[in-house]
């Protein structure tokens, strides 16, 4: 998204250089590359761009990009896109488009009105007097669109920002693990008056995340799309599969779940008649069991798929009997499938310590080939398989067991705006990177000029410091646990 800025005035912005271990501090100009471009013909003149540390202490790995208003791109009218990256490592980019004209709405100059927050004056606080730090404003103009977002500092202020349009303006600040608070700044003839008052922020102690409160989120970030049929749909897509981003990264403790499997013993009993070129199946001094729609018959040699249950004494295969008509023979008919959680993502451990028998994993091909070479036998079940979200086993098993596994589940889809979220509220931030995210792949970018690049990029980021903060609670435990159950899933062929 392109941001407008009025000519002949100062523009500032900001990028963030990040490692492992947390923001890359001590870095000067000389360390960064600037590249810039005008109406798509590139090579243009850097001069005038200064980029400064911040604060290598409190916004460690934040640098202060400022374009002079004299000698750099923003004394002329244009269409420029300033690319900045650290030399050392140049696949991360910053990305930014300026569209410099002489009488932009949305960068301050002498006649529009300025508003900086103060004490008691839109500054930013958690309703007990403790300043914010890191909090987003958002301003939305009089019309209600978003024009602008700053973040707050160490005393909780924000500012200076430009308001041109004579009217009520709306400032609306948000910080993670706090419901949002908004407040109205006055315009008319180039003079504001503010709120009066400090943002009081509320700490979220309890209730649950709702649907919501990240359809609202979203909407702003693209940019306060309009309420339509066509773009709430494509909101809750957005939404949903930010759920589903952040749910496949790590093993969340709250998206666990205990599931269960209940196996049945192999049916033996009575005899079967078969007719070749029938898919008739006629049991003699026995009764079918309930369950054998979802099973297979083994009979000469081969298993057969049943198709469907029709009496206590017949069933029908999924195809007709090819060989010479049968009477009177021995059977072996089994379940070979176990329906598994619906919301399944990953599967975890069996709590009972062992699954069918002491059953080790497989893949679903080897199982099949296995069962090809299977002879006739009353044996436990010894490998198992995930297939089309049920488990298969073989052989078949010879007594009924109940068996419990942990697993991690995918968020639930969310219909109603009071629908509670699968998700901590104590870790909104990595939610929201992935929300912008999916904007980004879905409207292009976001309110705020961040494409899906820089999107990406920011996500990543702090899904490595989510990481690494669990890491350092767990001590050395976690990281092994990570390493094993991934390679467990991918024997699965689980993600």
């Amino acid at each position: 998204m392109a941001t407008y800025h009025r000519t002949g005035t100062t523009y500032y912005s900001s990028l963030i250089i990040q490692d492992g271990s947390g923001g890359v501090t001590g870095l000067v100009q000389g360390d960064f590359t600037i590249e810039v471009s005008d109406n798509g013909v590139g090579n243009q003149s850097t001069a005038g761009i200064s980029i400064n540390e911040v604060d290598a202490v409190n916004n460690a790995g934040e640098y202060a990009v400022s374009f002079n208003q004299a000698s750099s791109i923003v004394a002329n009218d244009g269409y420029y896109t300033v690319v900045i990256y650290r030399t050392a490592t140049p696949t991360e980019r910053f990305f930014e488009t300026i569209i410099c004209t002489a009488t932009s709405p949305s960068a301050p100059s002498v006649s529009d009105g300025i508003f900086t927050a103060a004490v008691s004056d839109g500054r930013v606080t958690d309703g007990v007097g403790t300043p914010l730090i890191g909090a987003r404003v958002f301003l939305r103009d009089p019309g209600g669109t978003v024009v602008t977002q700053v973040n707050t500092d160490v005393n909780g202020i924000w500012g200076p920002v430009g308001l041109p349009v004579d009217g009520t303006w709306t400032a609306v600040a948000q910080l993670n693990s706090y419901q949002q608070a908004s407040a109205s700044l006055t315009v008319a003839s180039g003079v504001v008056t503010g709120p009066g008052a400090d943002i009081q922020l509320t700490a979220v102690v309890t209730g649950a995340l709702t649907a919501g409160q990240l359809w609202e989120y979203t909407r702003r970030q693209a940019r306060d799309v309009v309420d339509s049929t066509r773009a709430n749909l494509v909101i809750k897509e957005i939404v949903d599969d930010a759920l589903m981003m952040v749910a496949t990264i790590q093993q969340w403790p709250w998206l666990q779940d205990l599931g269960t499997v209940n196996t049945r013993a192999a049916f033996r009993e009575g005899t079967v008649n078969i007719t070749q070129d029938s898919p008739i199946v006629t049991l003699i001094g026995a009764v079918w069991p309930a369950w054998v729609a979802d099973g297979e018959i083994y009979i000469d040699g081969v298993f057969r798929r049943i198709l469907s249950r029709d009496s206590d004494t017949q069933i029908t295969l999924d195809a007709a009997y090819p060989e010479e008509t049968r009477t009177d023979v021995a059977h072996l008919t089994y379940q070979d499938t176990y329906d598994l959680p619906d919301n399944l993502l990953r599967m975890g451990d069996v709590l009972n310590h062992y699954w069918l028998h002491q059953a080790m994993p497989t893949t679903y091909l080897e199982l099949q080939r296995q069962k090809a070479e299977y002879v006739y036998a009353q044996q436990p079940a010894d490998a198992w398989a995930i297939h089309d979200n049920k488990v298969a086993v073989w052989p078949p098993p010879s007594d009924n067991r109940t068996l419990t596994f942990v697993y991690w589940k995918r968020p639930a889809p969310l219909v109603s705006s009071g629908d509670s979220v699968d998700w901590n509220p104590t870790r909104l931030t990595l939610l929201h990177r992935a929300i912008d995210y999916q904007i980004c792949l879905k409207w292009g970018s976001t309110s705020a000029g961040i494409n899906a690049e820089a999107a990406k990029r920011a996500f990543d980021q702090e899904a490595a410091r989510e990481e690494s903060a669990d890491m350092r609670y767990a001590g050395t435990r976690r990281p092994m646990a990570r390493q094993g159950a991934r390679s467990y899933n991918n024997k699965l062929g689980i993600i």
